[in-house]
């Protein structure tokens, strides 16, 4: 198995009307055994306590494990999130195809809950003049051995994709 090799890279980029602080985004932070970058994760977690004025939100865009979704890697990032939820910080984590959700949910128990989709990673973060809704891809079966699994929508989210563009009062 080769390490995971991408850099994590946090993102404070204003996105519409709103400002860099109101959401950060989280990218490939691939922790574990095999995750070259997972150490850095209280770093990364030190940054993000540290700004002023802190974001709201912080959706890690998923990598959160390297190689196959292993417990180790979400079990090794999960005392990070709470530092954040601790500081009134809301995450949001997507699934990228590193990722297993069901070993994922096993260390994260709470978003089975949180999501609007069940057996998937589904958020909608509202602003004033714009809406965020994030879909969980993520092909597979819940911890498959492949690496790259296809993306798939599937049925649930597709009926909860046209339910709520169906009510929707904006474009």
């Amino acid at each position: 198995d080769k390490p995971c090799f991408t850099k994590p890279e946090i993102s404070l980029e204003a996105v519409g009307e709103f400002a860099a602080a109101e959401v950060l985004k989280l990218y490939n932070v691939s922790a574990g055994t095999k995750g070259h970058y997972g150490k850095d994760l209280p770093k990364i977690v030190d940054r993000i306590l540290a700004l002023k004025p802190r974001p709201r939100t912080v959706v890690d865009f998923g990598d959160l494990a390297c190689g196959a979704g292993e417990l180790d890697a979400y079990r090794l990032a999960r005392p990070q999130f709470e530092r954040l939820r601790a500081a009134g910080i809301r995450t949001i984590h997507l699934m990228g195809n590193h990722d297993r959700r069901g070993n994922f949910r096993t260390v994260f128990p709470e978003a089975a809950k949180e999501t609007l989709v069940p057996d998937r990673q589904v958020y909608e973060l509202h602003f004033k003049h714009l809406d965020f809704l994030f879909l969980d891809t993520l092909g597979g079966d819940e911890n498959g051995t492949d690496q790259h699994p296809k993306p798939e929508l599937g049925d649930a989210q597709t009926t909860y994709l046209k339910n709520y563009l169906a009510a929707a009062k904006r474009p």
